[in-house]
């Protein structure tokens, strides 16, 4: 018997074992992850390629999983071997990060998980380890964030259901119980989101140069000289550094850009498509009401629509995604999203 459970163990597949277990800690604690127009994220991604970049994002991010030491440890060897044997590792070979970008209500900060994937014995495995982020868009991590993940991303936009991205996430309940918390916030129900619970990110970075101010401003007291001075100091300068006064109007417009760039990447991606492969369907389609500048040649390159429709399920998920995300805006955030650039970098391909 115990030889029967042992070759039953041995037969079973690791993926499917992790799906089960992932789906388990879904339906365990009630996340409700497949709302219309929430059920997934448009994601931008980055091969890291030498320390440089590494350290423009992860050296602001104090106390990250140590797991991800061996992460960053494995893009400096492939690096220095690139140095010295002339570049024989192409950017495949290096640690991917994701970026999921996340809702949010506060002026001026963006939230984020950066999914960084995870190096066992030298080797990337393919799962990613989760760090959460809360930026300011004048904190340094910001410019670099555009840079990595927009100006030189190794590859388009990609669509993934919030399911897809809990399963590819490392082995650590916490860490998936963690990803479900901010997953369950809505992206497209403002009125519902104001009035839930924001979970706290692993990592706030505020705007340095109201930092700088804050810290000249209020004096803070010695906690054992003045207890009640250093926590009314300490009050004054949180105040100062994460405002909590922003206006329903503020908190409507931060929300409502997370839209605006879902949409926006979801353009980049058909835009992308069609430059790269002219000669095939193209299987993404523009939300059915939606308004843009005809001039700007975004309505050039189609295809047949039928053709269209037989590009397999991932495209149907994202259109219908991107469709009931932009059901869900007023006319000026509809206007938003008309106004907004679409970048496609020269070295994206696929």
């Amino acid at each position: 018997m115990q030889n029967a459970q042992e070759q039953d163990n041995q037969n079973r597949d690791p993926d499917q074992e992790h799906e089960r277990h992932v789906n388990g800690i879904i339906n365990n604690g009630g996340y409700h992850l497949n709302q219309p127009g929430s059920e997934g994220y448009y994601t931008r991604s980055h091969h890291f390629l030498n320390t440089d970049e590494w350290d423009s994002v992860f050296s602001h991010l104090v106390g990250h999983p140590y797991a991800l030491y061996d992460t960053s440890d494995l893009i400096h060897d492939l690096h220095f071997s690139n140095i010295i044997n002339g570049g024989r590792f192409g950017h495949e070979s290096f640690p991917e990060v994701v970026y999921i970008p996340l809702p949010s209500s506060e002026p001026g900060f963006k939230r984020c998980i950066l999914h960084a994937e995870e190096v066992n014995a030298g080797h990337p495995t393919g799962r990613y380890i989760p760090v959460i982020v809360k930026y300011h868009v004048n904190h340094p991590i910001a410019r670099a964030i555009t840079q990595l993940f927009e100006e030189e991303a190794h590859r388009r936009p990609l669509y993934h259901t919030k399911e897809e991205l809990l399963m590819l996430t490392s082995h650590n309940d916490e860490w998936i119980r963690q990803m479900c918390q901010h997953f369950v916030l809505p992206g497209n129900d403002f009125d519902l989101f104001n009035q839930m619970h924001i979970p706290r990110a692993d990592h706030s970075l505020p705007d340095p140069e109201v930092v700088e101010r804050a810290s000249r401003e209020v004096v803070i007291p010695d906690c054992d000289v003045s207890p009640i001075g250093f926590r009314e100091g300490n009050a004054r300068w949180l105040e100062m550094v994460y405002p909590q006064n922003a206006t329903a109007e503020q908190r409507r417009e931060m929300y409502a850009t997370f839209a605006a760039e879902q949409v926006n990447m979801h353009r980049v991606a058909r835009l992308q498509l069609a430059r790269d492969y002219p000669n095939y369907p193209n299987p993404i389609e523009l939300p059915h009401n939606i308004v843009l500048d005809y001039n700007i040649g975004e309505h050039i390159c189609e295809n047949n629509p039928v053709d269209r429709n037989q590009n397999g399920e991932y495209a149907n998920l994202a259109n219908r995604y991107i469709q009931a995300l932009y059901d869900a805006q007023n006319h000026q955030e509809r206007a938003r999203i008309a106004s907004m650039n679409v970048r496609l970098p020269p070295n994206q391909i696929g």
